[in-house]
């Protein structure tokens, strides 16, 4: 993707990152754990909670295992990008809350318009994907805020849409309530914390999205909720 257009609407975050996405829901987490910490910026070593929260689970097997996979294979160097990344976090957050979100640096989005094909397999039908900015998605989500039109711009985007709840759920448990309110928001005005309970909703009121449902909670490991 390389031209890009401003935003035009505002999009509310949790359905924009609703189901493929997660990774921004891990990140909510952890600036809201460091701002609840009064982590210093910069930290002088990781946070007590750091290597032990999701927010590592998501650097090592998503942003590394995708992007700097030779990482793996080196513990130590993993652990000095982790830290750095960390740092990074913590900057974030502290220029966010001085200054709020900057409209000079947008949240970069993907557009395709006629539904895409994930990297996990899945058809969906969302037109709006996010390209770069999680972070900061991250910061507006914890402070109850939208992607207002300046905030972000989007381009069309070519190959597969990425999956990354897909990926961390082979690495992580998400409990079966957690994993259905986020999943509602991609399905339903209303929350769900029951699967089967959201599944049965879009069978009864929107029949035409049910096979993208089973693929999706079957692409994240939840097969025993699609098609019964």
């Amino acid at each position: 993707m390389r031209r890009t257009r401003p935003g035009e609407d505002a999009i509310d975050i949790l359905r924009l990152i609703s189901p493929l996405r997660y990774d921004v829901m891990i990140r909510a987490q952890f600036l809201a754990e460091l701002r609840n910490r009064k982590v210093s910026e910069p930290p002088t070593e990781l946070p007590d909670f750091a290597l032990d929260h999701p927010y590592f689970t998501w650097f090592k097997h998503v942003e590394s295992a995708r992007f700097f996979p030779k990482l793996l294979d080196d513990p130590d160097h993993l652990l000095e990008r982790y830290r750095a990344r960390v740092s990074r976090a913590v900057a974030t957050l502290r220029s966010f809350e001085s200054v709020g979100f900057d409209p000079r640096h947008p949240v970069t989005m993907s557009e395709t318009p006629g539904g895409a094909v994930t990297d996990s397999g899945t058809a969906v039908s969302n037109t709006l994907h996010i390209r770069d900015g999680c972070h900061r998605l991250a910061l507006l989500l914890i402070n109850g805020l939208r992607v207002e039109p300046e905030m972000y711009r989007s381009g069309l985007r070519r190959g597969p849409v990425l999956d990354n709840t897909a990926l961390l759920l082979r690495h992580m448990d998400i409990p079966d309530d957690d994993y259905a309110r986020f999943l509602s928001r991609g399905f339903s005005p209303r929350e769900y914390s029951s699967v089967s309970d959201l599944r049965d909703m879009v069978a009864g009121e929107t029949p035409e999205r049910l096979t993208e449902f089973n693929e999706i909670v079957g692409a994240h490991n939840r097969a025993r909720y699609s098609a019964r």
